[in-house]
């Protein structure tokens, strides 16, 4: 049981206790607390990021990884070093936020690819490389 007057904005209280009579000798809790200022909203991405892809280099497989800003419809493709594309990995409407593909590759031959991603005009480019 917690003695005191509850209304009261106080940040100690005091337990009642058969083993301890006198007020004294009673556990004491004390609550420490801080009035939030404000509330931080979510952050939402503003245009498109790429981060980086993961793992790079990579053997078999590798995680690209995106933000989107804002509803739209999205492209992301990966071409190899002569510029011909080699995979489409997105293509349609994404909802803001960080989304992720994955780029397979276990027939590829080793060497660097990029991956481009776009957005109506924005495009963002990335680097991978594959090693055998």
């Amino acid at each position: 049981m917690v003695l005191g007057d509850e209304s009261a904005a106080q940040t100690a209280r005091r337990f009642d206790s058969r083993e301890h009579p006198t007020e004294a000798q009673r556990p004491l809790l004390r609550v420490y607390y801080t009035q939030a200022t404000a509330v931080e909203a979510p952050a939402v991405p503003t245009g498109i990021r790429l981060l980086p892809a993961y793992p790079n280099p990579f053997r078999e497989a590798t995680t690209i990884v995106y933000e989107v800003g804002e509803p739209g419809h999205v492209t992301l493709e990966v071409f190899d070093v002569l510029g011909r594309r080699v995979a489409r990995l997105v293509d349609g409407p994404r909802a803001p936020g960080r989304h992720r593909a994955m780029f397979v590759a276990p027939d590829r031959a080793g060497g660097l690819y990029v991956y481009r991603l776009q957005i109506g005009d924005a495009v963002a480019l990335g680097r991978v490389a594959r090693i055998r």
